[in-house]
Formats: C-alpha cells, sequence, structure tokens
C-alpha cells in the first residue's frame, strides 16, 4: 500500500500492472479497424497515455508537495487527449484511403463503441483519486476502487477485442467472405 504526498493511497502493483498492459490497450484499440499503418495521432495518443501513467505514478515518490502537484497536474493534462478518443478514431478513419467500407463497417461500428466505453472507464481513474484526494473515500475505499475500476476495465475491454476479432478467427467466416467474391 502505497500513500502519497497528497494523501491518496493505492496499491503499487497497480502502476506496473498499467505500464505494461495500458499503451498496449490503446494500440489494440487503435488497430480494430484494418489500417495499412498507425497514423501520427495514433502514436500520439499511445505516448500520452504513458505519460499520463508516468506522471501519475511519480506522485507516489516521496518529494515536496509542489512537486506532486506538478505531476499530477501534467498526468491530467496528458490524459486529456483521452476525453477526445471518439474524435480521433472518426476523423482516422475518414482519413483512410476509399475502399469497401461495408467490408470494414462491422469493426468501424465496434471501435467507435469501445471508444466511448474506454473513454468513460479510464475516466472513472482520475475520478477515484480525486475522490480520495478530496477526502471522499478513505485509503481502504480508494485502493479498492483501482482494484476494481482496472478489474472491470480489462474484463470489458478483453471482451470486447474477442467479439471484434471473432470473425478474424473463424475459418468459415474467411472461407464464405472468399466464395461471395
Amino acid at each position: 500500500l502505497c500513500i502519497d504526498n497528497l494523501g491518496v493511497a493505492s496499491n503499487a502493483s497497480i502502476w506496473g500492472e498499467w505500464f505494461s498492459s495500458g499503451p498496449l490497450l490503446v494500440f489494440l484499440l487503435l488497430t480494430i479497424a484494418d489500417k495499412p499503418k498507425l497514423l501520427i495521432i495514433d502514436w500520439l495518443l499511445i505516448s500520452s497515455f504513458f505519460f499520463s501513467l508516468l506522471c501519475g505514478f511519480l506522485v507516489i515518490i516521496p518529494q515536496s508537495h509542489e512537486m506532486s502537484l506538478f505531476w499530477l497536474v501534467l498526468s491530467c493534462l496528458s490524459y486529456a487527449p483521452f476525453l477526445f478518443l471518439p474524435v480521433f478514431v472518426e476523423d482516422s478513419h475518414k482519413c483512410r484511403p476509399l475502399i469497401d467500407f461495408n467490408d470494414d463497417s462491422f469493426r468501424y461500428r465496434r471501435q467507435k463503441n469501445i471508444c466511448y466505453w474506454v473513454t468513460l472507464t479510464m475516466t472513472l481513474f482520475p475520478l477515484s483519486y480525486f475522490l480520495a484526494l478530496f477526502g471522499v473515500f478513505d485509503a481502504s475505499m480508494s485502493v479498492l476502487s483501482f482494484h476494481f475500476i482496472s478489474m472491470v476495465t480489462k474484463g470489458f475491454y478483453a471482451a470486447v477485442l474477442m467479439d471484434v476479432h471473432v470473425d478474424t478467427l473463424a475459418v468459415t467466416q474467411e472461407a464464405l467472405s472468399l466464395e461471395q467474391t
């Protein structure tokens, strides 16, 4: 159990989990719809997510109160692009070369849906932090909320990604697609 300089309790292991899986989850989200390559904005989203985690982690390192506030503000600013994730995905889809979008519409709709859910669930982490910071959550509630949000987010994310990629994994779907062409 870690209590940072701002008085918020968290479990140190959750940081390692999100450092290792967070950027990968963002990468998988951005590659749901077939793209020939990741765009610069995609790389910026992945990088800003990682930087947000890094700055959030730096808050728990023993330092002055002012430095902890600096890292917290920087973490929140780095996270800000995720509030607009559905907009970035929409723009990315519009910039693609003109192909038959009917083949891709299922994946694109799923990608848009998961963007809204990711925006919602990932925003619960800073919300939970600020509830603990302002004394609404005590230490045990803070730690439990971080673990619960982490578990729900990753579980939901995995379920949606499996649902999206089930057509890729189904041999009969591929055979039917080839037969139709």
